[in-house]
Order: C-alpha cells, then sequence, then structure tokens
C-alpha cells in the first residue's frame, strides 16, 4: 500500500492534479462535517490517495484495481471524481464549493 501511494502521488505530483486532490478533499471534509453522505465512485476509486483521503470507500487494493485507468501520463484529458450527495444536500456542498 505504501508504494502504491508513493508511487500515485508521484504522478499526481508530474502532471500537477495536486490541487485537484486536495479541492476535492476539502469539499468532501465539509460535507462530512455536515453530517452528509457521499458516494465516490467511478475511475476516481482506482486511486489508494483518493481512498486515504476518504474521497471514495472503494479500496483499490482490495479490488485490484488500476490507478492508470483513472490517470496516466499518457492521456491527455484530466481525470475526474464522480461523487454523488443526496438531492437535499448537494445544493449546500455546490454553495461551498463555489464560496
Amino acid at each position: 500500500a505504501k508504494q502504491r501511494v508513493q508511487s500515485e502521488l508521484k504522478v499526481i505530483d508530474a502532471l500537477d492534479f495536486n490541487a485537484y486532490f486536495l479541492i476535492t478533499w476539502d469539499f468532501i471534509r465539509y460535507a462530512q462535517s455536515r453530517g452528509y453522505y457521499h458516494i465516490g465512485r467511478g475511475s476516481g476509486a482506482n486511486s489508494i490517495v483518493a481512498y486515504c483521503l476518504r474521497i471514495t470507500d472503494v479500496d483499490p487494493l482490495d479490488l485490484d484495481l488500476y490507478f492508470e485507468r483513472f490517470i496516466n501520463p499518457h492521456r491527455n484529458a484530466p481525470p475526474d471524481f464522480d461523487i454523488d450527495f443526496s438531492w437535499d444536500q448537494r445544493d449546500d456542498v455546490i454553495d461551498y464549493v463555489f464560496k
């Protein structure tokens, strides 16, 4: 797990996605502080860094998921996290993000 974290962090840093992960972590942290439940799914669940930051509850090591499906140096498109909130909590989280 430690080797996987170090490997992912190198790629995240090399592709300049540090802020992307930290911003996502921040609004997830906000939502959790309000008692909101979220689901982090899609290819973002392939990241152990996302798992460690609690962006997703999916353990990619346990399910043998490949980080390169989410981020890799040969892909031009930026990664995306698919994060779902309940309809009655979503507006508050979006408002937090914009503020």
